[in-house]
């Protein structure tokens, strides 16, 4: 049943007297035509119970009649049910019920219409206040008056946006039926319906398309400033602001939104919030395709913001330098990077922040990008004058794995193979035509004879060879086949080069970057610490002590972990700081006594890493190998239970 129903339900099941539609309506924060529809579909559901019904009186209101027995069975049978109202999902009802609601409310209030114990939503009070107040907003309390919330109206719309995007999970792009029921008495599902139509018509006019999450939150977010005007407030926006937002193309775009919207919901919106609008399609993420690089390049750059591209190729060169040269050359990347940069730049730059809801697998998947891109922030921080969150970055990172993957792709080894035939002419360039077809991407050297073969092993050095005579001396991995290829061969062909490929492409899984860089001085394996900024400070310490780093190396790494978080998965956090304060290259290892809180993962092993050298490589094991310590069960479950450092370094071998 659905939550609300259920909650209306209770409330009939524990009053003995008739309760106005009205009342109920205000108790469950929807409207009078919504609690009729849910009376409806509680007569359906009530069917089962002879004796249960739902009485209607004029001027009175409902009344659950039945016998005290059916009731009590009833209620038991309500409570047995799962409650949505739990945890996460019980804060969030409480925040949006306090951010929609246009007079203070008491707690009492909103156990009711949650159906919650008063003391369990007070309990979750000082969690709500801490969270609003990260929005700029204040949960006023006021004794024998209840509960409101005060502050600016665009941080009370960014909050009320938040809780929308969480309750309806709109990662999915799409607002269901259930994610509408679950946001009444925020947005109305007609007013949705004809927002989104409206807003997809603009994105069919922009030079680069939006992207669906996009689509989506441009929809709530408008949804919601109109749900705000209607009830009188607005947004204030400085002139200066408005007339350099009125020389953007997406002025003219949120002008005819607003036009059309104010006729069809009738309804006035104010120049101050057409320019809100316009801050949202700037910001607003964009879909980045081929055929931009397909088209003549100059054309697609000269659509692009010359400061987000100026910013992004300084960006990629330090980046390329770090990582790997060719990504300078990669225009998809230049392009793409700068496109999506241009609507980042213009999200900070107005404070509509965008939650990255991969942030988590971005940074376990690829931390060295990851790293190496967040060493480079705080310089541009400083020359752009905003602050880039963790969640941009993650974004970024995507863009510039992209590249890496593509760069990998085209250095990607195709083996190469020599066809030994002894026939004539005719027959070998069949065979060749065959096994061309049958595996394109194999590299077919040359057609040779058994008498020119050695010459040619030692000159182009073939993976392996495909002959159709037995070879006396196989100098490498060699497959018989007849010169016509019937399908029984291609299959061994087919066999043969796929277990040629997975013995070439055998990789170690040992790890010897970080057995070269572990010095056993720097192995404690019981650390008591009380948070990670203690854990910080006794790695620090020590790696001080033996002249790995300088004593300002531990307060660096404190501050980087602000930054962003340095945990990788696997029970593992990475902690580290600043290159310059680094003497010698090392790691030093922390095993806790107990798992600590590490910003909401726990923690049991830290490496704390201190890396001097520049070689590209090196580092790059360094952080392929930690991603594969995080998924190896069984070296992890080595280093946690052995008891002495020799046993420790033994785990890895």
């Amino acid at each position: 049943m659905h939550s609300r129903r259920s909650q209306l339900l209770h409330i009939l099941l524990n009053t003995k007297e008739y309760s106005a539609v009205m009342s109920l309506s205000e108790m469950l924060y929807c409207s009078e035509k919504t609690i009729r529809n849910d009376l409806k579909a509680l007569d359906e559901y009530l069917q089962d119970y002879q004796t249960l019904k739902i009485i209607r009186r004029p001027s009175l209101g409902v009344l659950l009649e039945g016998t005290d027995r059916e009731k009590n069975n009833l209620k038991h049978k309500l409570n047995m049910e799962p409650s949505k109202m739990s945890g996460n999902n019980l804060f969030l009802h409480i925040i949006k019920l306090l951010l929609t609601s246009d007079e203070a409310v008491s707690s009492q209030r909103i156990a009711n219409a949650l159906y919650v114990s008063k003391g369990t939503v007070s309990a979750k009070l000082t969690e709500v206040e801490q969270w609003l107040s990260t929005y700029n907003l204040e949960l006023i309390r006021r004794p024998n008056v209840g509960l409101k919330v005060d502050g600016p109206e665009r941080d009370w719309r960014r909050a009320l946006s938040d809780v929308v995007e969480q309750l309806a999970d709109v990662d999915s792009f799409v607002l269901n039926l259930d994610q509408l029921h679950l946001l009444e008495g925020v947005l109305h599902p007609y007013e949705i319906a004809i927002i989104e139509n409206e807003v997809r018509k603009i994105d069919r006019q922009l030079e680069f398309p939006l992207t669906d999450q996009s689509i989506v939150n441009l929809t709530v977010h408008i949804a919601i400033a109109i749900k705000r005007i209607k009830k009188g407030f607005r947004i204030e926006m400085p002139e200066y602001e408005l007339i350099k937002l009125r020389e953007k193309k997406e002025f003219l775009l949120a002008t005819f939104l607003s036009e059309e919207l104010e006729q069809k919901l009738s309804i006035k919106v104010p120049l101050s919030e057409i320019g809100y609008i316009t801050l949202h399609f700037l910001g607003a993420h964009v879909r980045f395709a081929k055929e931009h690089l397909n088209a003549e390049l100059d054309k697609t750059i000269g659509k692009i913001d010359q400061e987000a591209f100026r910013y992004v190729q300084q960006l990629v060169k330090k980046v390329s330098l770090v990582i790997d040269e060719q990504l300078y050359n990669d225009q998809e990347l230049l392009v793409g990077l700068s496109i999506h940069f241009h609507s980042a730049l213009n999200r900070l730059k107005h404070g509509l922040g965008m939650k990255n809801p991969m942030i988590k697998e971005i940074k376990n998947m690829y931390r060295y990008t990851f790293e190496v891109l967040l060493s480079f922030i705080p310089s541009l921080e400083q020359e752009l004058q905003v602050d880039i969150p963790e969640d941009e970055v993650g974004y970024m990172v995507l863009h510039f794995q992209a590249a890496l993957e593509r760069l990998e792709k085209s250095r990607k080894y195709n083996l190469k193979t020599i066809i030994v035939c002894a026939t004539g002419a005719g027959t070998s360039k069949l065979l060749e035509a065959k096994l061309s077809s049958l595996l394109p991407e194999m590299i077919i050297l040359d057609t040779v004879s058994i008498s020119h073969m050695k010459k040619m092993i030692q000159e182009q050095k073939p993976d392996f060879i495909i002959s159709t005579v037995p070879l006396k001396e196989k100098l490498v991995p060699t497959v018989i086949v007849s010169p016509l290829l019937p399908l029984h061969e291609q299959k061994k062909v087919m066999e043969f080069y796929e277990n040629s490929k997975q013995l070439n492409s055998q990789k170690s899984t040992a790890y010897p970057t970080l057995l070269k860089k572990i010095s056993s001085d720097l192995i404690f394996l019981n650390i008591n610490a009380k948070d990670k900024m203690d854990v910080i400070q006794i790695l620090a310490q020590n790696m001080y002590e033996n002249d790995y780093v300088t004593k300002k190396f531990g307060e660096d790494a404190k501050r980087r972990e602000k930054l962003s978080s340095t945990y990788i998965g696997g029970g593992i956090a990475i902690p580290h700081g600043n290159v310059h304060e680094i003497i010698q290259s090392g790691i030093a290892v922390g095993r806790l006594t107990h798992p600590i809180n590490w910003s909401n993962e726990k923690v049991q092993l830290v490496f704390m890493l201190a890396n001097k050298e520049i070689a590209k490589e090196d580092v790059k094991k360094l952080f392929s190998e930690l991603a594969i310590l995080v998924e190896d069960e069984k070296v992890l479950k080595k280093l946690q239970d052995v008891g002495t450092v020799e046993e420790f370094c033994n785990a890895f071998q």
